[in-house]
């Protein structure tokens, strides 16, 4: 660890206050917009396939989604 760091932080902390370390701009467990799409298609091009489905076809592409995830971005 190196002074310029530390230095860094505390002119931050003065400036924004405590919570100004831990503040992250975008959430960092977001999926871009394309994912949310083409969860979305599946489901309009195969509407019997449920939420375990979609995720273990995603899965076999490479995309690792959770059954929860796949049913938050189906939500209207």
């Amino acid at each position: 660890m190196t002074p310029l760091p530390v230095t860094h932080w505390m002119h931050r902390l003065d400036d924004e206050g405590p919570d100004a370390l831990v503040q992250v701009p975008e959430p960092v467990n977001r999926f871009p917009e394309l994912v949310s799409y083409i969860v979305k298609r599946l489901k309009v091009l195969c509407p019997r396939m449920g939420t375990r489905r979609i995720a273990r076809v995603l899965a076999r592409a490479g995309l690792h989604l959770g059954t929860t995830t796949v049913r938050r971005m189906l939500k209207p």
